[in-house]
C-alpha cells in the first residue's frame, strides 16, 4: 500500500511522478467548483456601495446617494474611512445616474462575472503546476477587462471634457462678439458727432463780421 503525503511544497509532489497529473486535476476541479459558487459575490459593485438592488430605479439610486452623503460627507464626518466612503458613494453615482454609464457598467459587471466563472484565479498549491502547463501565448489572448473599462470610461471623460471646452470656447466666442459690437456702436457715433461738428463748422463763415445790436 503507498501513502502519498500532500504538503505545501512542489518538492513532495514532483517526487510522485504516478500522481502528480491527477492530484493535480483534481485540486483544480475542486478550485474551479468553488469558483463557480462565489465569482459574483465576491464582486463589489456600485449598486453594493449604494446599497440599492441592479433593478433600482434612477429615483431610487438619487436617494440612496443623498441619504449615504448625509452620513459620510467630509463637513460631518471627519474619518478616512468616511473620506473614502464618500469618495466611492460619489463614483458610484456618477456612473449610475447616467444612463449610458449605467448601461456600459452593467455589461462590464456580466463580462468580468462571465470571466470569473469561465477563467478561475487557482491559488491552491498545485496552481503553480498547472500555470507551467499553460501556453505563454494565452495570456495575450484572454479578455483584458481593465482596458476594456479604461477605453470606455476614458472615452464618457474626453467626452465630457470636450463639452467643457466647447461651451468655454462658445462663452469666449460670444463675449468677443459683444465686445466688437460695442467698439462698432462706439465708433459709429463718434463719426457721427465729428460729422455733425465739421458741418457745423463748415457753415460759420468767420470773415463776415457779426452786426452789432442797435440801442
Amino acid at each position: 500500500m503507498i501513502t502519498m503525503r500532500i504538503v505545501l511544497s512542489n518538492r513532495w509532489i514532483e517526487k510522485i511522478p504516478p500522481y502528480n497529473a491527477l492530484m493535480t486535476s483534481i485540486a483544480f476541479r475542486l478550485v474551479q467548483s468553488k469558483c463557480k459558487s462565489c465569482a459574483y459575490s465576491k464582486m463589489k459593485t456600485h449598486y453594493d456601495t449604494l446599497e440599492v438592488s441592479p433593478n433600482a430605479t434612477r429615483n431610487e439610486i438619487k436617494s440612496a446617494y443623498y441619504k449615504l452623503s448625509m452620513l459620510y460627507h467630509p463637513d460631518r464626518n471627519k474619518s478616512e474611512f468616511a473620506n473614502r466612503k464618500f469618495q466611492n458613494i460619489s463614483q458610484a453615482y456618477d456612473v449610475l445616474n447616467n444612463y449610458q454609464t449605467r448601461k456600459r457598467y452593467d455589461r462590464s459587471i456580466m463580462v468580468k462575472q462571465n470571466i470569473q466563472e469561465n477563467i478561475p484565479k487557482t491559488t491552491y498549491v498545485y496552481a503553480s503546476i498547472y500555470k507551467s502547463k499553460i501556453d505563454p501565448t494565452e495570456k495575450n489572448k484572454r479578455f483584458n477587462f481593465d482596458e476594456w473599462t479604461r477605453q470606455h470610461y476614458g472615452e464618457t471623460l474626453y467626452r465630457k471634457k470636450k463639452e467643457e471646452k466647447f461651451t468655454k470656447a462658445s462663452v469666449a466666442t460670444s463675449e468677443n462678439e459683444s465686445d466688437k459690437e460695442l467698439i462698432v456702436l462706439y465708433v459709429a457715433i463718434l463719426s457721427l458727432i465729428i460729422y455733425f461738428v465739421l458741418k457745423f463748422i463748415s457753415t460759420v463763415d468767420y470773415d463776415v463780421p457779426r452786426k452789432k445790436k442797435t440801442t
